[in-house]
């Protein structure tokens, strides 16, 4: 995480980055986003919630969407297909 955040400032200076919210609510989105990546991963391939066939989390998915998402909120057209 935190290289992902040095990465982000390191962006921001030189004027790549252009963000379309605060760097403290970016952080937050990033961190909150991952961990619920990861928690309803491990406790569908872990434990078997979401069994039913509700929902099939693909955590390369979730965070390829992630990644799209951040770089849209740093202002680049990266995240676009």
């Amino acid at each position: 995480m935190q290289q992902i955040f040095h990465s982000i400032d390191k962006g921001i200076s030189p004027g790549c980055f252009q963000l379309e919210i605060s760097i403290e609510d970016l952080s937050t989105f990033i961190m909150t986003s991952i961990d619920g990546i990861v928690r309803d991963v491990v406790l569908q391939k872990c434990y078997g919630v979401f069994s039913n066939d509700q929902v099939q989390f693909d955590e390369i998915r979730l965070m390829n969407t992630l990644c799209k998402s951040v770089l849209l909120l740093l202002g680049t057209n990266e995240g676009e297909d």
